[in-house]
């Protein structure tokens, strides 16, 4: 298989150029993605067409049931200006409640208050040594240092 710069394309002709030296083929690089700032704006984002969750879908309910007009029902009206991250969280807590779902409260907690800190004990030794000290020990490591009758190291 050719690419740019073998001479050949897939079809076996001879009809692509090499870059000149130093230049790139890509000279912007790589397109920078903003992929977490798009998921975040997104997520912040009140979207009155998506599709009603279950609280929402029984705040009216509730509202009708008692012969009030669902669109001037405060509970209705505040479900519905949510952020589509505040209606992922509500979900999670209602699966956690409601059904008992230990994952849905694992996610909801850690998103909520942050995942929990895991205590980590590190026990190390340091040692000082002078340069020649470290140079000794890497070439004893290779198999060479004093033994080669070299009693002496030199460090540059």
């Amino acid at each position: 298989m050719g690419g740019q710069g073998s001479g050949t394309n897939s079809k076996g002709k001879a009809n692509l150029k090499n870059w000149p030296k130093g230049t790139s083929g890509n000279p912007s690089g790589k397109p920078k993605t903003r992929l977490n700032e798009i998921a975040k704006a997104h997520a912040a984002a009140i979207a009155p067409d998506d599709p009603p969750d279950s609280l929402l879908v029984a705040a009216i309910a509730k509202a009708e049931s008692e012969g009030r007009d669902p669109r001037k029902d405060p509970r209705v009206r505040q479900l519905k200006e949510r952020s589509r991250a505040e209606v992922v969280l509500d979900g999670l807590y209602h699966s956690s409640v409601k059904f008992g779902s230990v994952r849905a409260a694992e996610e909801y907690l850690s998103r909520a208050l942050g995942k929990p800190v895991t205590p980590l004990d590190v026990t190390s030794t340091v040692t000082h040594k002078t340069a020649e000290e470290h140079v000794e020990a890497i070439l004893e490591t290779l198999g060479r240092g004093k033994a080669d009758g070299d009693s002496k190291l030199r460090v540059n």
